[in-house]
């Protein structure tokens, strides 16, 4: 089955029911029983979500045992690029989340010291942030809200204002 939406589209439809699957798989759950284990969601529920990551090419099935027959699920090369996605996750939640849990230390196996997540211009290197990134091309539905929302008094573009949401300093 190929999937014949936008990225953002793509990623929505994967993160809203299918996020915590790939979390788990990034942490080295392979196997349907510690999946269902670990969720605490019905079978028929996590056979849907796996179906659908093996349909979108971020994980695909491994069979590992003959008698029963038996499958593993692991990411794709398309799955684990999304690594940066869920390090990037795990430090919201471990800023805005709730108290209840420990914060989660990503580990960086070559020097072993904890990862922090930082997202930064390829060519510059400069943090980036809402105030500082603009898209290209500006997808129709943005251009027809700005004309239609016209503000009566422009923002602030002093520091480079570009995207839609973006119309005050945090």
């Amino acid at each position: 089955m190929e999937w014949d939406a936008p990225p953002l589209g793509e990623f929505s439809r994967l993160f809203y029911r299918n996020g915590s699957v790939v979390g788990d798989a990034f942490f080295g759950i392979r196997r349907f029983d510690d999946f269902q284990a670990s969720l605490g969601i019905a079978r028929n529920i996590l056979t849907s979500r796996l179906s659908t990551l093996v349909d979108m090419g971020i994980m695909r099935r491994v069979q590992y045992q003959d008698r029963p027959v038996r499958h593993e699920y692991r990411l794709t090369e398309k799955g684990t690029d999304l690594v940066p996605v869920l390090t990037a996750m795990l430090a919201w939640g471990d800023r805005w989340g709730g108290a209840e849990d420990d914060p989660v230390a990503v580990i960086h196996k070559p020097c072993g010291d904890v990862m922090h997540t930082k997202t930064v211009c390829g060519s510059c290197g400069e943090g980036i942030d809402a105030f500082n990134l603009t898209i290209d091309p500006i997808p129709d539905i943005v251009k027809q809200r700005r004309e239609r929302f016209q503000p009566v008094q422009p923002p602030n573009t002093s520091h480079g204002l570009s995207l839609p949401w973006a119309t005050e300093p945090i």
